[in-house]
């Protein structure tokens, strides 16, 4: 394979030029996933050999990419600790700070608390605030946790703040993907028209850039933002977008624009096909790390159903599952479903 097999530093060079590619298609066609993991171990082989610490951060980086599109946050943040086991070796702060961005996922929607997260960011300021790719990362996630507490104020001001810089340093496709970051922090201010306007420009230049992997899930939160102003022929539009730019394998992806849809169903009064959709979500977010869309789906099936016993143990799981995660919003959103559906 050309200098890969000659080693050296053609081969360093090699391998860091695979790795920044296989990262891009990923995140562009995420059915490349299976041939980015093989550049990532190909690279981890070579770097291994050549005592390469900063590729094989970067190697593992991209791995811990892959676990991420297929939602698996598990097998994400083993990937980024080895990753961060390379940067420190390397001495790069740097890198080590590009890597701890990654880790803000697993904060925000693993089994974490929304008080270790926080705990989390005060530790990384400490040791890396002056690197601004880590005061960045501090601002995104104290934003998103923020607003699980009901400070929405600070939420928002947090998020945007993040972005603009982002956007400032000419960063435009992650200020792009970002636009689902928010989303997020507008719904649960439940501000639909101010998340839907971030939506649609992230879309927007989603779509300009190419990038299928974050348009596909953006353009199913842009069906919840449109139904929940009640546009729902809109909705059921942008779940069946989704669901087209989408592959099988984003889990994620698949849970959320059925989730959306059977709220469009519910909307209709078609309860039954809504509720039929709903539990599919379910037994799709029931494979993943993410916490929080475990809860989502729960909460979306007891609001279709309205009430009854299966409404109101969805919803009493949800109380649970969100509880777990000390998100302060939805547990109180999922207690008034749990009396709703005991009327």
């Amino acid at each position: 394979r050309g200098p890969l097999a000659q080693g050296g530093a053609a081969a360093q060079v090699e391998c860091a030029a695979r790795i920044r590619s296989a990262k891009v298609m990923a995140w562009r066609d995420p059915a490349s996933a299976a041939t980015s993991v093989d550049e990532a171990n190909a690279a981890i082989a070579v770097a291994s050999a050549l005592g390469d610490e900063a590729v094989l951060a970067r190697a593992y980086a991209l791995l811990a990419d892959i676990a991420h599109l297929r939602a698996r946050l598990a097998d994400k943040r083993e990937a980024i600790d080895s990753g961060l086991t390379h940067a420190r070796a390397a001495g790069d702060r740097h890198l080590e700070a590009e890597l701890i961005t990654g880790i803000a996922p697993i904060l925000l929607f693993g089994d974490g608390t929304v008080d270790d997260g926080l705990r989390y960011v005060a530790e990384v300021e400490g040791r890396l605030g002056d690197v601004p790719r880590a005061a960045g990362f501090a601002m995104h996630v104290s934003g998103h946790l923020h607003a699980r507490l009901g400070d929405h104020a600070a939420s928002r001001q947090l998020i945007a703040q993040w972005r603009d810089r982002m956007r400032e340093l000419g960063h435009e496709l992650e200020y792009a993907t970002t636009a689902g970051c928010a989303w997020d922090v507008a719904a649960l201010a439940e501000d639909w028209s101010e998340g839907e306007r971030a939506l649609r420009e992230g879309q927007e230049l989603l779509e300009h850039a190419g990038e299928r992997a974050q348009l596909s899930t953006l353009t199913a939160h842009l069906g919840e933002a449109c139904l929940r102003q009640g546009r729902v022929d809109e909705a059921e539009r942008a779940a069946r977008s989704s669901a087209e730019l989408g592959t099988s394998d984003d889990i994620f992806n698949e849970t959320e624009w059925r989730r959306v849809q059977a709220l469009v169903h519910g909307a209709r009064d078609e309860r039954e096909s809504a509720a039929a959709l709903a539990r599919e979500a379910i037994a799709l977010a029931d494979r993943t790390d993410f916490l929080e869309l475990r809860a989502d789906t729960r909460l979306t099936l007891a609001e279709v159903l309205g009430s009854g016993e299966e409404a109101a143990r969805a919803a009493a799981e949800a109380v649970a599952l969100y509880e777990r995660k000390g998100n302060v919003v939805m547990r109180e959103r999922a207690a008034a479903a749990v009396a709703a559906a005991t009327v």
